[in-house]
């Protein structure tokens, strides 16, 4: 987390003690380890998960992610930190709701199911959502709904929605809604040299932009051996590196949690608006509007603490 200085934000709370706060994941759900009659989460994640729900089970029954791609966004945000293995995630008291609406990525059910994850998620008391998806459309206006009626709560919750990648162009929905929505942050990612990452789509919508990895593979892999993707938890109790903007859109999440954890008032224009004026700069151009630079989690922190949070009107 160097290149957008956690440790600077969590230097922010007295002895690094963060309270807690709710955040719900809507993915593919969380890893689940059955042994010898046994039935527990990721290791790195015991103790961190509120509440499971499934689109494909009954209520109560856990349904294992068995894509590890909800598990990967889970654990960038809240991974056990200073317990000697794996890696350490962005809040260290986040506690989650996971929500299973994709069987695997690419294969997830519609925007109806969505918008009643996002709402169960507000009625939860989830004060973030991550949403490291996304949708071709909203026929019927359902996501809308459920991001404005997720606005409408006092304090207000917020959506971190992924943007889409040159392999899903369309996926726009609920990320386009940040033009239109104080309470929506569409993300982007950057390059661990702090560039976009070529398979980012650049847009008016775009809201910040938040390490995403770059393959540094001849055919564009993630590579063990260089620090090119995101390393986080996976399947089977296990790590992997992965890249996407829905690696980079759970760094925004955990960030946003860190800067609620100061301040539980904050509205969401503050909350945007505060995101947008600490960014850092890119370090190259790109080609079209990338948002408005890299994610920067200590000034983020730190303009909170401070009472530096004025509003930015969308456009």
């Amino acid at each position: 987390m160097e290149a957008i200085d956690l440790v600077g934000a969590l230097n922010q709370f007295p002895d690094c003690k963060v309270p807690s706060i709710n955040i719900a994941v809507i993915d593919t759900g969380i890893d689940i380890i059955r042994k010898k009659g046994n039935v527990s989460y990721h290791p790195e994640l015991i103790g961190r998960v509120i509440d499971t729900e499934s689109a494909y089970k009954k209520t109560g029954v856990l349904d294992v992610d068995k894509d590890g791609h909800g598990t990967h966004v889970s654990g960038t945000i809240a991974a056990i930190q200073n317990n000697n293995i794996g890696i350490a995630g962005i809040h260290p008291s986040a506690m989650l709701n996971i929500y299973k609406l994709c069987a695997r990525m690419g294969n997830c059910l519609d925007n109806i199911t969505l918008a009643n994850m996002i709402m169960s998620a507000v009625d939860k008391g989830a004060r973030v959502i991550n949403l490291s998806i996304g949708s071709n459309n909203d026929i019927g206006g359902f996501i809308e709904r459920a991001i404005q009626y997720a606005g409408q709560q006092n304090p207000p919750v917020i959506v971190v929605a992924a943007a889409p990648e040159t392999s899903f162009p369309d996926a726009i929905y609920p990320a386009t809604y940040s033009l239109t929505y104080d309470n929506v942050i569409a993300v982007t990612s950057s390059t661990v040299d702090d560039k976009l990452a070529t398979y980012a789509i650049t847009g008016n919508y775009l809201t910040i932009a938040a390490p995403g990895g770059q393959g540094a593979g001849k055919k564009g892999n993630c590579l063990s051996s260089v620090d090119d993707c995101i390393l986080s938890l996976y399947k089977h109790g296990t790590l992997t590196e992965l890249q996407g903007t829905s690696m980079a859109a759970p760094h925004v999440t955990g960030v946003v949690a860190l800067m609620l954890s100061v301040n539980p008032n904050l509205s969401a224009c503050q909350v945007r608006s505060t995101l947008i004026r600490t960014v850092s700069a890119f370090s190259a151009p790109a080609n079209g509007f990338p948002g408005n630079g890299i994610l920067n989690a200590s000034k983020a922190v730190q303009a909170v603490k401070q009472g530096n949070v004025d509003c930015i009107s969308l456009p």
